[in-house]
């Protein structure tokens, strides 16, 4: 999955942390992913160093987007979930399009 370096606009405006990039990579990567992902796997998957990977995924957890589940694999943590409704309570209904 490629980074997005545009604004809403369709411009590039400024500086991008490769760090959080990779996390929301890592993040979107899971999401299509039903039984989740060990480290490994998202490492191998996403073309990243194993140390690099548990220090995304682990810090991810740590804020409740991710969590691991009884077989150590990776899944969207139930902080995720509070970024859909945003999300939606700001897009046009039909009859506004």
């Amino acid at each position: 999955m490629p980074v997005h370096d545009l604004s809403s606009d369709g411009h590039s405006d400024g500086t991008r942390i490769q760090s959080v990039a990779r996390a929301c990579q890592l993040m979107l990567w899971l999401a299509e992913r039903p039984h989740g992902a060990t480290a490994k796997e998202a490492a191998f998957a996403r073309h990243l160093t194993l140390p690099t990977t548990y220090h995304l995924l682990n810090t991810l957890a740590d804020q409740g987007l991710l969590e691991k589940n009884a077989q150590r694999r990776y899944v969207i943590g139930p902080a995720a979930a509070q970024l859909a409704p945003v999300h939606a309570r700001g897009l046009p209904t039909v009859d506004e399009l």
